[in-house]
């Protein structure tokens, strides 16, 4: 049988995109427990804790425990970030280390991760095409043109990459 896995949360009284926003950037993912008696409770949880899971071999299907308050409750990963606003994809911290997808009409979509490992989940920098590309996000307009984007992922978060407002999505902005 596998080891128990469980992930650390902690409260989360503040919401919005603000919010997030500073939690993302000391290492948190804003969350959501649902279940239980007691409905509905936003947490954070630690990224490196979720992208272990994501990374597992089971991935999102990964039936974990969330430990909050001194309890522990059983959890499942149901979905995660692409903007509501805009349906724009957010970047996260891949989970392979490339992808090549095929888009129909002879469009191919590259994806690669280099320097991809559980120890180095944050974006450093990528490319697209071989150019630099700033923004933290994509548009699905962008994506089904084809191409090749390559992430550069580091042990530390680069605090540069995407931080000005005409790198974020839209609605973060």
């Amino acid at each position: 049988m596998a080891d128990k896995i469980v992930v650390e949360a902690a409260a989360r009284e503040s919401r919005g995109k603000n919010e997030a926003r500073r939690q993302r950037v000391a290492g948190k993912v804003p969350a959501t427990l649902y279940g239980g008696k007691d409905g509905a409770i936003s947490l954070t949880v630690n990224t490196k804790q979720v992208s272990q899971i994501l990374r597992s071999p089971t991935g999102h299907n990964t039936l974990f425990q969330v430990a909050f308050e001194g309890k522990e409750q059983p959890a499942i990963v149901k979905a995660w970030q692409v903007d509501p606003v805009s349906g724009n994809y957010v970047f996260g911290s891949p989970l392979f280390d490339r992808a090549t997808i095929a888009l129909g009409n002879g469009k191919t979509l590259v994806i690669q991760a280099k320097g991809n490992a559980p120890t180095r989940p944050y974006v450093q920098s990528v490319t697209w095409d071989e150019k630099p590309y700033t923004r933290s996000w994509f548009s699905h307009a962008q994506i089904a043109k084809g191409g090749t984007i390559v992430f550069e992922m580091g042990a530390q978060p680069n605090e540069k990459f995407g931080a000005a407002a005409t790198d974020r999505p839209p609605s973060f902005a």
